[in-house]
């Protein structure tokens, strides 16, 4: 068992300390994770506030290192950071990454012209200058695509429905079909720039956006996924794990692609 994409306090939204992280991964029987905290450089915060990173990176980074070696018979840690991505705030994302040792980045999107589109306040906004679901949607998708360009290195994009969790729209649900230009766009690109797909399980509301995005990113050549519970609490690591298993396994896909070592590894289902 993997999951790619764990937080720990280090994180605004969250207050697990990074080892209950660890001990509670060995014992559900996980191999590899990463630990993947909030880095939002943007002038607007997840959460209601910024958390300790970049500020705090270099105690993030021995915590985790530590973690690594003292649990490294038991369990691989790796060291992650989750960049959201801003145009604002890429340069001083950039700044901070190149100067520390990141085994594992994530690729997020969690601001959209300014605004945490998890927020209520966020979908108002559109709201007022005439935007409504196929608009707001295919902009979160745009912010994706221009992001795939960011001017720092990473390994992996996020939770591909991320604007879709708290949408208020009745029919919030959509079909591939719908935004299919701009998913085709993010999908190619990724299998061009060798990237992985996260397989995110925070809130599986949307058994049809998520396996939709994944056959068609199969069916384009593309085969770099993992699996990511995106947890908040040690209860949620690894959560929903043999559904993600059984779905990818329905479209195809053998293997989750994981670093370690600072190598690409494959991990067989």
């Amino acid at each position: 068992m993997i999951d790619c994409h764990i937080h720990t306090k280090f994180s605004p939204d969250c207050n697990t300390p990074p080892e209950a992280v660890v001990r509670q991964a060995i014992k559900f029987g996980l191999t590899h994770i990463v630990i993947a905290d909030h880095m939002d450089i943007n002038g607007a915060t997840i959460a209601g506030g910024g958390g300790d990173l970049p500020h705090n990176a270099a105690k993030y980074i021995q915590t985790i290192q530590d973690l690594k070696s003292r649990y490294k018979d038991e369990i691989y840690v790796s060291l992650g950071v989750e960049a959201g991505y801003s145009s604002a705030g890429a340069k001083a994302t950039a700044d901070v990454i190149k100067n520390y040792p990141f085994e594992y980045i994530i690729n997020s999107i969690h601001i959209v012209d300014g605004i945490d589109c998890y927020w209520e306040s966020y979908f108002k906004a559109q709201a007022k200058i005439g935007r409504h679901r196929d608009t707001v949607y295919n902009r979160y998708y745009e912010t994706i695509a221009e992001s795939l360009d960011c001017p720092y290195p990473y390994n992996a994009v996020a939770h591909p429905d991320y604007i879709v969790r708290n949408a208020p729209y009745p029919n919030k649900i959509f079909e591939y079909s719908e935004f299919a230009p701009i998913l085709d766009t993010i999908l190619k690109k990724m299998i061009d720039q060798d990237k992985i797909l996260e397989f995110n399980t925070t809130s599986y509301i949307t058994p049809l956006v998520m396996p939709q995005i994944f056959e068609r990113l199969y069916k384009l050549g593309g085969r770099k996924i993992c699996f990511s519970s995106d947890a908040h609490t040690t209860e949620r690591i690894g959560d929903k794990y043999p559904l993600a298993c059984q779905i990818m396994r329905d479209i195809g896909y053998k293997y989750w692609t994981v670093i370690q070592n600072n190598k690409t590894i494959e991990l067989k289902f």
